[in-house]
């Protein structure tokens, strides 16, 4: 779902000193697949397992960060990069994508096909200065998603429905007899 095999993928066809760091838990049998695929894509040595452990090491190591997800209703890592400052490659199907092209934060491919994805990495590798400013948006717009920056919007909410005179409340229902 995360697209990893069309990270591989579009690995393959980027400069060799490229490398991707595969952040996060996989199965093992997910991870001996993207292994296997890697080999047959002749990058295996650039394709690096990190697992979970200090991931706001991993962002700030990074150039970019890619999601080619082919289905996710928010993209929580494209945030956490964007607040991080890093640019990201991601696709449509990442619930996060509007957000992310709205900051100028990154680059948004229809599908994660491999052709399409590496177009995408290709072109934000080759150009250090454009990285660099979609970094510093994405870390402005990201503060939108801070907790507090949520709870104001929260409360600003609460305010208005009280400015306009809806105080009344509704009892929550009681539990059944013998619930809880």
């Amino acid at each position: 779902r995360k697209g990893l095999p069309h990270a591989i993928d579009a690995l393959a066809g980027l400069p060799p000193e490229t490398s991707l760091a595969v952040v996060g838990e996989a199965c093992a049998r997910e991870r001996r697949e993207a292994a296997r695929r890697a080999e047959s894509a002749g990058v295996a040595r650039r394709v690096h397992f990190v697992g979970r452990d200090e991931v706001a090491g991993y962002y700030a190591a990074a150039d970019i960060l890619v999601l080619p997800t082919s289905h996710d209703p928010w993209g929580i890592p494209v945030i956490e990069a964007m607040a991080s400052g890093l640019p990201v490659v991601t696709t449509r199907a990442a619930g996060s994508a509007p957000e992310l092209e709205r900051a100028g934060a990154g680059l948004v491919v229809d599908t994660a096909e491999p052709g399409e994805l590496r177009g995408a990495l290709a072109h934000l590798l080759s150009d250090p200065a454009r990285r660099a400013a979609m970094g510093r948006q994405g870390r402005l717009a990201a503060s939108r998603f801070t907790a507090r920056a949520r709870a104001e919007l929260t409360l600003e909410a609460y305010e208005r429905l009280r400015a306009a005179g809806r105080t009344t409340r509704r009892p929550l229902p009681r539990p059944a007899s013998g619930a809880g």
